[in-house]
């Protein structure tokens, strides 16, 4: 049970309106944030590229205001240890 409660993949504050017009069924819209952003945070996704990268751009309505940054861009760099033969 602990295990399943620290590994949940969504654990955010998210734009209930937002997420609540793209539920499908009783999924209660996460199929949707698997590719989208809804947050409140400093950034939000602009490109999501499972195993690949993703790309977040400043997020000017935050409540914190908008960072200096304008974009980040974090690439998945797989260990070539960790590769199966």
């Amino acid at each position: 049970m602990a295990l399943n409660i620290l590994s949940t993949p969504i654990a955010s504050i998210v734009d209930e309106k937002l997420v609540a017009a793209n539920v499908k069924g009783s999924d209660f819209g996460n199929e949707w944030l698997k590719m989208h952003s809804a947050g409140s945070g400093a950034f939000k996704m602009r490109v999501y590229q499972p195993h690949q990268a993703i790309v977040l751009e400043a997020n000017e309505t935050s409540p914190t205001g908008a960072p200096k940054l304008k974009s980040v861009i974090i690439k998945n760099v797989p260990d070539p240890a960790s590769v199966v033969c």
